[in-house]
């Protein structure tokens, strides 16, 4: 071997053991990485604590309560005619009941018109917007603790489902208009599973205390 080839092989061969040794400080870094480095979920930003929701539900409505001055409502044939924006109820029910003292009773509705709310005709009266029901008044006793059934007393409640901006109610007791009168609601955003969950819903009520009625049997 000349003097050339002989620096030639020289200077490849430290050239090899160059790059082999660079070669075998990537392999052990590579190998102490995936030994020690610490996981993904290790390096993670730390998050707040997870908010837990309920699952209560809720649905746009107003409610509104209906009563005589002495909460005792009257005999006979009781009539409700409710309008909302293009719809018309009818709903009817007889006091005193057959039900049992203490259990709520249902009206029965009727959807008179309907034409931009609903499209068409219910086929049955579970479609109608509107649930008027007897219930029984109810108070805390003295300790201020469970309600408890006032005896003989009962109001009527009106429930709506939407959120209607006028509701005009007609009240007949027998045939004979008792009542009449428009409603406007200030609706409030109802969040039952609290404030950073669903759903959100928003609800109104009110009252209307009836005249009294002369000379009419009570219950």
């Amino acid at each position: 071997m000349d003097d050339a080839s002989a620096s030639r092989y020289r200077f490849l061969s430290r050239r090899r053991v160059r790059f082999e040794g660079t070669l075998l400080l990537l392999i052990v870094g590579t190998v102490f990485f995936w030994q020690f480095a610490p996981s993904v979920e290790d390096v993670r930003v730390p998050r707040g604590p997870t908010t837990q929701c309920s699952m209560i539900g809720c649905t746009d409505q107003v409610s509104l309560t209906v009563r005589f001055p002495d909460r005792r409502w009257p005999s006979g044939v009781s009539e409700v005619d409710i309008r909302l924006p293009d719809t018309a109820i009818h709903c009817r029910f007889s006091w005193p009941s057959e039900e049992p003292t203490g259990r709520i009773v249902s009206a029965m509705c009727d959807l008179l018109q309907a034409h931009s709310l609903f499209g068409g005709l219910p086929s049955n009266r579970e479609e109608t917007p509107v649930r008027v029901e007897m219930e029984p008044e109810l108070a805390s006793d003295l300790t201020g603790g469970e309600m408890q059934i006032v005896p003989q007393h009962f109001r009527e409640r009106i429930t709506i489902t939407g959120t209607p901006a006028q509701v005009r109610v007609l009240q007949k007791l027998n045939g004979a208009v008792i009542g009449e009168q428009s409603f406007t609601f200030p609706y409030a955003e109802n969040r039952p599973n609290g404030s950073l969950c669903g759903p959100i819903c928003r609800q109104a009520s009110a009252e209307w205390e009836l005249r009294a009625l002369p000379a009419v049997s009570t219950r």
